[in-house]
């Protein structure tokens, strides 16, 4: 029995997760359409002249409007913060 609740929470947890993706990215498109912050295609477009390596992944903080940028270079994952807004970089550090 502990077994199949077990089981039912992580497919209630599973099920909760697109709901959550889909929210964010309505949010993402809503703020990209009025204005507030830039396309990922236009930052990378700004950014990658300026950094070395393969991109990798973007989160955005909607509430600071920072996207953090990845880009593999040489075995190292180097992260790249940038204004979501101006597409101003802002911090770049090896991880």
């Amino acid at each position: 029995m502990q077994r199949f609740l077990s089981l039912f929470a992580g497919l209630l947890l599973a099920a909760a997760a697109p709901a959550a993706a889909a929210a964010d990215q309505r949010t993402v498109f809503e703020l990209v359409e009025s204005g507030e912050i830039m396309r990922l295609e236009d930052i990378l477009r700004i950014v990658r002249p300026q950094v070395a390596g393969t991109f990798i992944s973007a989160d955005l903080d909607v509430q600071s409007r920072i996207y953090r940028l990845r880009f593999m270079n040489n075995g190292d994952v180097v992260n790249v913060d940038v204004n979501a807004k101006t597409g101003a970089r802002l911090s770049r550090g090896h991880y």
